[in-house]
């Protein structure tokens, strides 16, 4: 909680690499990038190198595993005395995307699957997320959970056909 995923940059690849004799993970999934969002910026390259740099760590740290990127989340704030998507989400879902892709990893947005800009305003009417405009409540995640799964499936059987 909190986190902004760049402290995975220092994981010991040797350390970990027992860790995966033992436990043999075959995938990893990233969900961070909401705690960057209260930076007040709208260029989020530096933090697309240093989790390009986290992400290449966790493969060195665990060779077998495969990487899913889950993008932040709408998320609104008040402006101009209204709720609205926070305008920083769109690029840092950008930078997610293109860290995804300069890893060779999988990415989901969660955005785009919420129904994108205005969305969180919805989830909140919906009661499936907090007051804060930011976190899913149990419902919301439950439905959330359900969505990536269904994601994965589409992902897979485009690479069954394949």
């Amino acid at each position: 909680r909190g986190n902004s995923g760049l402290p995975l940059s220092i994981l010991n690849p040797d350390l970990m690499n027992e860790f995966d004799k033992v436990l043999n993970y075959d995938l990893i999934i990233l969900h961070y990038g909401a705690n960057v969002l209260g930076y007040k910026s709208k260029n989020f390259s530096w933090y697309g190198n240093n989790m390009t740099a986290a992400v290449n760590n966790l493969k060195a740290c665990f060779p077998n595993a495969d990487i899913l990127v889950l993008s932040t989340a709408d998320r609104a704030i008040k402006l101009n005395g209204y709720m609205q998507t926070d305008p920083a989400v769109i690029p840092l879902a950008k930078a997610q995307k293109e860290y995804a892709k300069n890893t060779n990893s999988g990415f989901i947005s969660l955005y785009d699957l919420m129904g994108g800009n205005g969305s969180m305003i919805q989830w909140v009417k919906d009661r499936q997320a907090g007051k804060d405009y930011t976190h899913f409540n149990n419902t919301g995640s439950k439905k959330i959970a359900y969505m990536i799964y269904d994601e994965i499936e589409k992902g897979y059987e485009k690479y069954k056909e394949n």
